[in-house]
């Protein structure tokens, strides 16, 4: 397993797919009620990119794998969720190879989303 850290999650990366088998990260009660303090970062100064120095090149997903193929770029470990660290760890949540799967499109920003909130309170 390629079991790689981040300032606030964990994630396996399966190399042949290019996409995390798996994330893991805390959730934890203090920052459930630190979202009611403006956040430190904004997602709006995040970018989904493929660079990782973690994942070797070849094994890197990219921009271009989602452009035009009808799948959206699915948060494993919700953007929403890490808001309330440093800018940093959130534009962590946006690297591909390490925390996207393809998503279905109206999946991702419904009912995906509406979950995401739920567990958020």
């Amino acid at each position: 397993q390629n079991v790689e850290y981040y300032r606030q999650y964990i994630t396996s990366i399966d190399y042949a797919r290019r996409i995390p088998s798996w994330t893991g990260y805390t959730l934890s009660r203090d920052m459930l009620l630190a979202k009611s303090f403006q956040p430190s970062s904004t997602r709006t100064r995040s970018e989904f990119k493929s660079e990782c120095l973690k994942v070797p090149a070849q094994f890197r997903a990219t921009n271009e794998d989602y452009f035009d193929s009808g799948w959206s770029r699915g948060h494993m470990a919700p953007a929403g969720d890490h808001k309330y660290g440093s800018q940093l760890a959130l534009d962590e949540t946006f690297i591909l190879s390490a925390n996207i799967v393809p998503q279905n499109l109206d999946n991702n920003g419904n009912y995906w989303y509406r979950i995401e909130q739920f567990a958020r309170g």
